[in-house]
């Protein structure tokens, strides 16, 4: 196909011609290392149901793309895959997915919309961070693990579900939310890492199970009429 460069079933890179709207042909399983990595050229992609992995950094930093139509049957979301994808106004991650790599959609900045499926189980590290127009997030309950800074910066989060599955909050994983007005940590968590909701500068109300272990500084340069709320 002209402007891609493919063999066999992996689809290796972009070339000078990929731009405008990209339809992956039908056959292709991947979509390798840094394939249309700072294509800026690239507005919308379509993956069709053959992928079912997107390798680390494929579409990072194409800064113009603005949907992207991913495929039923993607296991595998690589590190950074979408990262700085700052034109990004929405995404349906498939259930096929299991897990959120590391910085794959951090700095997405114009994402206000993300529907995360009950296959997903783990966020990596940075996997949201500075996705500043989200606003709200419903983490599903068969995740068990939020990674370290996996929401830093999200400045427009002003509500957060976290489900009674999760038993680790990473560090930082929600700091600089300054949207962010409450939260409720479920029973199941066991263990919060330190900053983890540092300069929250709204939040006012935090409800928590008595017996977790704290990490330290965890609500520094918060709202200073903060009221946490431990329950029995």
């Amino acid at each position: 196909m002209d402007g891609l460069v493919i063999e066999g079933t992996k689809l290796v890179h972009g070339t000078d011609k990929t731009s405008g709207d990209i339809i992956i042909p039908d056959g292709i399983t991947s979509i390798e290392e840094a394939a249309f990595r700072e294509n800026y050229n690239i507005t919308s992609v379509v993956i069709p149901d053959s992928v079912n992995i997107i390798g680390t950094d494929a579409f990072s930093g194409c800064k113009n793309i603005t949907r992207v139509a991913m495929g039923k049957n993607v296991a595998k979301i690589g590190h950074g895959a979408f990262c700085g994808c700052q034109s990004l106004t929405d995404f349906v991650i498939p259930d096929s997915v299991t897990e959120i790599r590391e910085w794959a959609f951090a700095e997405c900045k114009s994402l206000t919309s993300i529907v995360i499926p009950d296959s997903v189980t783990s966020m990596g590290e940075f996997a949201f961070a500075g996705c500043r127009g989200l606003t709200n997030i419903v983490i599903p309950d068969s995740v068990t693990s939020i990674g370290e800074c996996a929401f830093y910066c999200c400045s427009g989060l002003t509500n957060v579900s976290i489900p009674n599955s999760v038993t680790f909050i990473g560090a930082e994983s929600f700091a600089g939310c300054s949207g962010l007005t409450n939260i409720v940590i479920p029973d199941s968590v066991l263990k919060i890492e330190h900053r983890a909701f540092n300069y929250c500068q709204k939040l006012i109300k935090v409800s928590l199970p008595k017996r977790i272990y704290l990490g330290t500084d965890i609500f520094s340069g918060c709202n200073k009429n903060l009221k946490i709320e431990y329950r029995d």
